[in-house]
Formats: structure tokens, C-alpha cells, sequence
């Protein structure tokens, strides 16, 4: 696409720049039904990612402040966009001569987000409120680059943070491209160019949560496991080449680098993160596969989320691919693939941390 041509059907509804202010807002509201859940099945999230602060009896706890923060975020979207149709009616210049109203609301989203650092406004927003986004803003300072919590009982809350921004690759790769666009003035609620810095910016975008996780493996000394997080490289440069070029290998050799990493990542979440048999010689005298000692009594939820897990993994490794987002038909598709890998990880984590509680406190009572 040697230009930006004028907005597409699916564009012209839910411009880029909508989709991941979207997706941002999902991602604190599937994280408050997270820690609702750990609440009723008596998990102690605050022990497992060490947080700063317990709240006390006349406080609301740590998910209803995170369902405040979504609802203010959700009904500064909902305006913002409603608005927008009202203007655009779908027209695309009108689209195109709008595009000022989503930069604008993402700029506001930040500035809720980011206020809780300044003292004086923390009062506004409450304790867990402002806790919570401070200990999120000091976790991305400090896996941004790779790093890790140094004591070990606080590097799950890092690793889980991490792991949760490898699910956010697409998203965050697409910041970049609508920044290109506004700096490009072509609109960023155009049809989305990811031309635009494609051959460096958009998959160092898309590999740099996988080059935290790697980072922080090599740190640990967890050479399996950071082998997995570099299985993703080749899918994003395998895809780059096959966009660029004509070479038949090269989809060939993406299609390989796919089911690898996506393989390999379903065994290791099935065996390493949530400890269960299914995937391994070694089978417990427990129900086949799983594992003696689990967190919620019904078992066919396991195998449920392994089958779920697995059919994920495969349409996760295949959004990574940069080529494809170039077919105008796929755009509604691709947006659908980011809030299913969002789904998928929202699961992950209720067996990660159910798993992780198991491990270190193994004689706790777990009710769900």
C-alpha cells in the first residue's frame, strides 16, 4: 500500500485509535473480575504480587476500585465515540477531519491514569485507586527494559504483569502506527497505515513485550522458558519478509515458526504454569492429568480451559503475522483476534495465580 487510501467499512465505525482505547478498558475490567474471583475463592492475591497496602474494613476491596477505575474509563470512551458518530455520521472526511477527538480521549485516559503519581490528587481517586495505578506505573518502569522485582517473593507480581503485556503486543504496535499517522498527517482514524515505519517500527512494537519476558528468563536462569518467549521472533520476522517478498518460503517458513511457538507455548502452559499432567510422562494418582491438590472442585473446567488455551494459542501466533492485516476484510477480524487473545489471557491468569497459591502456601483453604 504505497499510500493512504480512505477509510474502510470497519474503520470508518471503530477507527484504530477507538480500538485500543477499547481494549485498554477491557483489560482493567477482565482484571477486576480476576480479583473478584481470587476474593471469593479465598486466594490471597495481596501475598502472591505483594501489594503495598491491605485495604481496611471501611474500605472497598482491591476489585471495586478497579471496576470504579474501568467505569471511568469506559463512560469517557462511550461519550467520546458517541459523539464521533454523531459528527462522522461514516462519511470519510468527516471521519478523517474528527480523528482530533480519539487523540484527545487518549490523552485524557492517560492523564486519569497517570494522576494518582502526583500526591495531591491521590485523595480524589481514593486509596486503592491510586495505590493500584502507582504500583501498575512502577511494575512497567521496572519490566520495561527486562527488569524484575529482586526479592524473590516479589517477582511473580512482575512476571505476571509481563506476561499479561506479551497479549498486548498487536495493541501496543498499533500506538505506534496511529503516532506515525498523526505525525504523517494522513489522520489516524484513516484506514490504518501499517506502512508506516513497518520494516522497523511496527515489529519491534509487536517484540518488545516478548523481549522483556526473554530478558527476565535469562535473568532467572530459565533457559526452556525464555526459549519460548524467542519463538515468537521468527514468526514476526518470518511474517515481515513474507509481506516484503515474493518468496513462497517465506509464508512457508512463517506458517512452520507458527505452529512452533504456538505448540510450544500451549505445553508450557499447560505443564509449567498451571502444573498440570496432561501434556507430561508423569501422571498423578489424581483425576488423569491434572493435579493432587487443586483450587476449584470442578474438574471439567480444566480440561475446558486446556482445550480453550489450545484453539487460542494457534489464532494468537497467527494475528502475530504482519502481512495479513494488509486484506481490508481482515481489519474487523484481527480486532476480534486482540479481544479473544485478551479473553484467553484473562483465563490464563485465574490458573496462574490458582496454581501459583497452591505453590506456596500448599495447606491454605481455596474455596470456589
Amino acid at each position: 500500500m504505497d499510500s493512504v487510501e480512505e477509510p474502510d467499512v470497519f474503520s470508518r465505525i471503530l477507527p484504530l485509535p477507538f480500538r485500543f482505547e477499547f481494549q485498554l478498558i477491557v483489560g482493567f475490567w477482565l482484571w477486576g473480575l480476576n480479583l473478584q474471583v481470587f476474593h471469593w475463592a479465598n486466594i490471597d492475591i495481596y501475598t502472591l504480587i505483594r501489594y503495598p497496602v491491605r485495604p481496611a474494613d471501611d474500605e472497598p476491596l482491591l476489585h471495586y476500585s478497579v471496576y470504579r477505575l474501568a467505569s471511568i474509563l469506559t463512560g469517557m470512551w462511550a461519550v467520546v465515540i458517541m459523539l464521533y458518530w454523531n459528527f462522522t455520521a461514516g462519511e470519510s472526511s468527516k471521519v478523517i477531519a474528527y480523528d482530533w477527538m480519539p487523540n484527545l480521549l487518549f490523552l485524557a485516559m492517560l492523564a486519569v491514569l497517570l494522576a494518582p503519581r502526583w500526591k495531591a490528587l491521590q485523595p480524589i481517586f481514593g486509596q486503592g485507586r491510586s495505590t493500584g495505578l502507582v504500583r501498575l506505573w512502577t511494575g512497567l518502569q521496572r519490566v520495561s527494559l527486562g527488569g524484575i522485582a529482586g526479592p524473590k517473593p516479589e517477582k511473580f507480581g512482575d512476571v505476571l504483569l509481563a506476561d499479561v503485556l506479551t497479549s498486548y503486543a498487536k495493541p501496543i504496535s498499533e500506538v505506534f502506527v496511529s503516532i506515525c499517522m498523526l505525525l504523517k498527517q494522513v489522520g489516524t482514524t484513516n484506514r490504518p497505515d501499517r506502512t508506516c515505519g513497518h520494516s522497523l517500527i511496527v515489529p519491534l512494537a509487536i517484540a518488545w513485550p516478548f523481549i522483556i519476558r526473554l530478558r527476565q528468563c535469562l535473568k532467572e536462569g530459565q533457559i526452556l522458558n525464555a526459549l519460548k518467549y524467542s519463538t515468537a521472533f521468527p514468526v514476526i520476522i518470518l511474517s515481515t519478509l513474507a509481506q516484503a517478498g515474493e518468496e513462497s518460503w517465506y509464508h512457508a517458513a512463517w506458517q512452520l515458526a507458527a505452529v512452533v511457538n504456538s505448540l510450544y507455548s500451549f505445553w508450557w502452559d499447560v505443564t509449567r504454569d498451571w502444573d498440570l499432567t496432561l501434556l507430561s510422562y508423569y501422571q498423578h494418582k489424581s483425576p488423569y492429568g491434572l493435579r493432587p491438590r487443586r483450587g476449584f472442585k470442578r474438574l471439567w473446567l480444566y480440561y475446558a480451559v486446556v482445550v480453550f488455551d489450545l484453539i487460542l494459542r494457534f489464532a494468537w501466533s497467527y494475528k502475530l503475522s504482519l502481512h495479513l492485516v494488509y486484506f481490508e476484510a481482515l481489519e474487523g477480524k484481527i480486532f476480534l483476534l486482540e479481544l479473544m487473545e485478551l479473553v484467553r489471557r484473562w483465563v490464563w491468569v485465574y490458573f496462574r495465580v490458582e496454581t501459583e497459591w497452591v505453590r506456596s502456601a500448599p495447606t491454605a483453604q481455596i474455596d470456589l
